[in-house]
């Protein structure tokens, strides 16, 4: 029930090798290989009713079909009260750790915080004894959560889906403020990536653009960005950066 790299999109997890062929390269320029994922269990597993590595139990016994993400329909959630359902997230941790995941950030897990698949992962990411990093999104998370995040990932989003708007940026000071001092080694409130220089090759509706932000607004982002303590993760192409960027 675990999902795997389609062949036709990475030619090099043919054979059963997944993403460690393109995980050993990125490693070899220097650089760590970080993946997203969808929380739960895929729909697919569960309609077919797949086993799960490591229990007796089958993806319909630790699926909640109740439990969807509203803008994704490719998983259900996994009941993590149930036997099986940290078998379940340790199956699919051990497998990342095979093909050398340093970096996860874990989809439609943050915002409501799902305690217990956010817990699952963390259990299972320890299991590995591989330093797998962990993001959560999306945001908004919940001050009321922060003992809970701090605990168990190493970085969750504070926002929505951060884009070149002053309007998201103006907001994102609001939001700052609010975490204002709880970032610690390891456990970062994350106010997302930075949206700046040549921001799609194919963007959102599939065209080239660049950020429409001024550059002062860009120095302004930076600023609050690293005042905050937030993760600084670009957002842009970075091959084809101007100098000021």
């Amino acid at each position: 029930g675990r999902l795997v790299p389609a062949t036709n999109r990475f030619p090099s997890s043919a054979d059963g090798r997944g993403f460690k062929p393109l995980a050993d390269y990125v490693h070899g320029l220097g650089l760590k290989f970080g993946i997203h994922i969808m929380r739960g269990i895929p729909r697919q597993a569960v309609k077919a009713n797949l086993p799960v590595a490591g229990n007796d139990v089958r993806a319909l016994d630790i699926a909640d079909p109740n439990s969807i993400c509203p803008w994704n329909s490719d998983m259900y959630g996994v009941d993590t009260n149930r036997p099986g359902a940290q078998d379940y997230y340790d199956s699919i941790l051990k497998l990342y750790a095979d093909w050398g995941v340093d970096y996860i950030k874990a989809d439609d897990i943050a915002r409501p915080a799902h305690r217990g698949e956010i817990g699952a992962l963390h259990r299972a990411i320890e299991k590995t004894k591989r330093p797998i990093v962990l993001s959560l999104s999306p945001g908004p998370a919940m001050v009321k959560d922060v003992a809970f995040l701090q605990a168990n990932a190493n970085l969750w989003r504070i926002s929505d889906d951060f884009w070149d708007e002053w309007k998201l940026l103006r907001q994102n000071f609001i939001l700052m403020s609010i975490w204002s001092g709880m970032a610690r080694p390891g456990a970062w409130p994350d106010a997302d990536m930075l949206p700046l220089g040549r921001i799609g090759i194919r963007a959102e509706r599939g065209e080239e653009r660049k950020s429409r932000f001024t550059r002062d607004e860009q120095r302004t982002l930076m600023s609050l960005w690293s005042i905050a303590q937030s993760p600084l993760i670009f957002g842009g192409d970075l091959p084809s950066n101007d100098e000021f960027t």
